[in-house]
């Protein structure tokens, strides 16, 4: 099968789960929040962002698990020690830090590029810029982190960034390495770019995620080429997440 092949494949598979699964679980988690009275206590905005992430991640590892069992990918291909864990939680936040802070000024970047063109519809002030990065599918986690018990909160979302590495960085790279190393990286990469813009309002609202997905995705797709260790890229990615959002 040719690469063109594999990468219309793969796309048609992001589009099914990431966009037509995902809206489907969006339009039912109102109904759910309603029926389990949670808008007793908070507005249906809230209520439904609360639901809509947990039956998203339980969707995602169904989808994990399938994926993984289709391309015969175990989900870690190293061997865990115990002495590797205690090196590879503060490697994975050092790392998770440091890709927040080069997205960060990448982001700077680009909204003084967009903000400076003459007659363009963007926003002039950055405080705008902000607001609108709390929109889209990140509001389900804005919500969950505001509503549930902290640390349960934090959890869900743990589980949603290891569905995603193990899909975009295990799963995504071992289809695609046959077709070179430099070709499954930006394969990945642009695939988990593109999976970032769905469910959201508008291009301009995903600038923040596309770069943010960018910054992660490259330097994640190399490291898990170099030592095909996922630990330390789940942290890093969780500790990346948990700062932008926060």
């Amino acid at each position: 099968m040719k690469p063109i092949f594999h990468i219309i494949l793969c796309i048609l598979i992001m589009i099914g789960y990431y966009h037509y699964i995902k809206l489907y679980l969006f339009k039912i988690s109102p109904k759910i929040a309603i029926y389990i009275q949670i808008t007793k206590y908070y507005s249906l905005e809230k209520a439904k962002g609360v639901i809509e992430l947990p039956l998203v991640v339980i969707s995602h590892c169904i989808f994990v698990l399938i994926v993984s069992r289709l391309l015969h990918v175990p989900f870690f291909l190293s061997e865990i020690h115990f002495y590797q864990i205690i090196f590879d939680i503060p490697i994975g936040i050092l790392l998770g830090i440091g890709m927040m802070g080069f997205s960060s000024m990448l982001c700077r970047a680009v909204i003084e590029i967009l903000r400076n063109i003459p007659q363009a519809c963007f926003p002039s002030e950055v405080k705008d810029w902000l607001i609108m990065t709390r929109s889209g599918w990140l509001r389900h986690y804005l919500h969950t982190l505001e509503v549930l018990p902290y640390h349960f909160a934090l959890f869900i979302i743990f589980m949603q960034v290891c569905c995603e590495e193990m899909i975009f960085r295990s799963d995504l790279i071992h289809y695609f390495v046959p077709q070179g190393s430099i070709f499954a990286v930006i394969t990945s990469v642009v695939l988990f770019m593109l999976m970032q813009l769905f469910h959201m309002p508008s291009l301009v609202n995903g600038i923040f995620p596309l770069v943010g997905s960018m910054i992660i995705g490259l330097v994640n797709a190399i490291l898990y080429l170099k030592y095909f260790n996922l630990l330390p890229l789940l942290i890093a990615h969780f500790t990346f997440f948990v700062a932008a959002v926060l």
